[in-house]
């Protein structure tokens, strides 16, 4: 059993397979096919396994038959992630019946991970139960069918691991001892970083575990613990990472003007996220027009919020601000 990730571009109408878990390439091929049965048949071709041994998601949910969906066909020089999935073709149809009986009331992996209740049928139960890689093919096609697992199978950690890998809110379902192991918990924010709220306290202060998960989202920051949101060095580098992790930070932190200052100059676009009365300071906008000059303490990045402010010109209020930041004036 593998699960691994193949990012298809048709740039040039060339497509790219590589192993989600090592990151190694596994094939290139011409990109051809436009319907799922000749992607598949392209797959098999490279990697060298039949096509009734592997099913292709695409978005949380397995590609259908007949012609694949526009964003697989449409020239890009932007990946599209595909997840491949092993199976094995004795029971290729019994999961064909867990999705079916879940997936048309729940379109959504974020409505599963809401937790309602469902009324699943024996046979479904019976399946996860006395099939352990049918159950291990089910969390790679939506990790939240850990909600529908017996107790001894939530116990699994490598089972649990690959489903958070796919679905990292559906912690919520994983039983406490394995929450508090850290492997897992570093699974799942990696995924979402928003399950750091359900990790358990000691690893909400971790350093790792937390700035894994702010990596990811940076609303995330509000769930890390009180003293790493004081943390001088934490909340420095969250910030350089994703700006408005700032928020949430300590309020000592957010008053500190010469912190503050620091910040900007690696990020700019923590101005946007800084008190009112920083955000007017002068000094504090001449770092953020360093920063956006080249001259801060950190490559000025081409997909900030205050960049787009200039480049994109999205509104006149937008427009106004950036410039004020690019004089040197309060915004």
């Amino acid at each position: 059993m593998t699960h691994s990730k193949c990012l298809v571009t048709a740039e040039q109408n060339a497509a790219y397979v590589f192993c989600g878990l090592q990151g190694v390439e596994l094939c290139q091929l011409v990109l051809k096919a436009s319907t799922l049965q000749e992607l598949v048949d392209a797959v098999s071709r490279e990697i060298n396994i039949p096509g009734d041994c592997f099913r292709l998601l695409w978005g949380g949910a397995g590609l259908g038959a007949g012609r694949l969906p526009m964003p697989l066909l449409r020239k890009s020089d932007i990946p599209v992630k595909v997840t491949l999935v092993r199976i094995n073709p004795a029971w290729a149809a019994a999961l064909d019946r867990v999705v079916a009986s879940l997936v048309p009331e729940l379109p959504s992996i974020a409505c599963i991970c809401d937790g309602p209740a469902l009324d699943l049928s024996g046979e479904v139960r019976t399946c996860f139960a006395e099939n352990r890689d049918l159950a291990l093919a089910a969390v790679q096609y939506s990790g939240s069918f850990l909600m529908h697992f017996p107790e001894d199978l939530l116990h699994d950690k490598e089972l649990v691991s690959t489903a958070l890998r796919e679905c990292g809110s559906a912690l919520r379902f994983v039983p406490v001892p394995l929450r508090r192991d850290r492997e897992v918990v570093l699974v799942a924010v990696q995924n979402d970083g928003e399950a750091l709220f359900y990790a358990p306290p000691e690893l909400q202060a971790d350093a790792e575990v937390a700035g894994a998960a702010v990596a990811q989202v940076g609303q995330a920051m509000r769930h890390a613990s009180t003293l790493l949101k004081q943390d001088r060095a934490f909340v420095f580098e969250a910030a350089r990472k994703r700006a408005n992790t700032f928020l949430y930070a300590h309020e000592r932190l957010r008053q500190d003007k010469a912190f503050v200052m620091s910040i900007v100059r690696v990020n700019g676009d923590v101005l946007t996220h800084v008190p009112q009365a920083l955000r007017s300071d002068r000094d504090v906008c001449m770092a953020a027009r360093a920063y956006w000059a080249g001259e801060g303490d950190a490559p000025p990045s081409a997909q900030g919020l205050v960049r787009q402010g200039l480049l994109l010109e999205p509104s006149e209020r937008a427009k106004l601000a950036a410039q004020a930041v690019r004089e040197g004036r309060p915004t």
